[in-house]
């Protein structure tokens, strides 16, 4: 068993997103009791590099380039584990980033992975480009068994308000289970929102007490939550922008939501809404897909 085993797991890539995913890692690891690993997938084909990553790369020195990044990598865990007095340690893979990330994930059991969720042309200061969630993010959080937590610039502290949007013709239970976790240890109020369109008008009273249950289930086990249905007449994208605006408005720390069931190549894919959240939110996003271990 590696040392590694049951850790966070944080790919990085020395960008300016290093920072704050190696801080919330940092808040989550103290949180769980766990350690972090930081993983760098070495692809000797890519070209793409970020600046920083192109000084390592191309300074003076006898080291080829994949000796020159784990000596970096080592560095910054070094750095990170007496900064935050938490054990970061430094691992270096090889092959697709996205690919490697998810499997190194799987075998090593990772309690989530924490990423960030835009791609290097969004991270180069191009304030001109509309919000996209990176390829190599999009593909780990489709295709991982953990949950993944995605995060812009803004790093939480402190988890005083999560915000569950739910699809009460779907299962719900894994995320609430997260919800649940996060919200025993930092003692935070749930609050689940339910959007219906005019077309299930007619079943809003159901929905209304479907949503009653739930809150006095999570109430009756001493979790404080409060829920709310909510009238949308836009598509899945306005949507999550509903969802976005609806957690800015109210002050939620933390947005847990999931990735839609399998198409029919039987490989999960991230629905519009939840793309759309994952896009928007400056608060972090966790991800949880269909196919994620619920025994916390």
């Amino acid at each position: 068993m590696s040392e590694y085993f049951d850790s966070i797991v944080v790919p990085v890539d020395f960008s300016s997103r290093t920072s704050p995913t190696l801080k919330q890692a940092y808040i989550l690891a103290m949180l769980m009791n766990i350690d972090v690993a930081l993983l760098y997938v070495y692809n000797k084909n890519s070209e793409e590099k970020n600046d920083i990553l192109k000084k390592i790369v191309d300074s003076k020195n006898d080291l080829s380039e994949k000796e020159l990044i784990k000596r970096e990598l080592v560095s910054l865990s070094a750095k990170a584990s007496e900064k935050y007095d938490i054990k970061f340690y430094p691992v270096i893979t090889e092959g697709e980033v996205a690919e490697s990330i998810v499997e190194f994930a799987k075998k090593n059991e990772a309690r989530m992975i924490i990423m960030g969720n835009a791609g290097l042309a969004h991270i180069h200061n191009n304030k001109n480009l509309t919000p996209a969630i990176g390829s190599n993010t999009s593909q780990v959080i489709r295709k991982a068994e953990c949950p993944v937590l995605t995060i812009n610039s803004k790093v939480v502290y402190d988890i005083d308000s999560i915000l569950v949007p739910v699809n009460l013709n779907k299962p719900i239970e894994k995320k609430l289970n997260w919800a649940m976790y996060f919200a025993r240890y930092f003692g935070s109020l749930i609050k689940i929102i339910s959007i219906i369109n005019v077309a299930e008008m007619d079943k809003k009273p159901e929905y209304e007490e479907m949503l009653n249950n739930i809150k006095k289930e999570l109430n009756d086990n001493n979790i404080f939550c409060l829920t709310n249905l909510l009238l949308s007449t836009s598509d899945s994208s306005e949507i999550g922008k509903t969802i976005v605006n609806y957690a800015k408005e109210n002050e939620c720390d933390l947005i847990i939501t999931m990735t839609q069931e399998e198409d029919r190549n039987n490989k999960m894919f991230i629905g519009g809404t939840t793309t759309s959240v994952i896009k928007n939110s400056e608060n972090p996003v966790l991800s949880v897909t269909p196919q994620t271990n619920t025994d916390i």
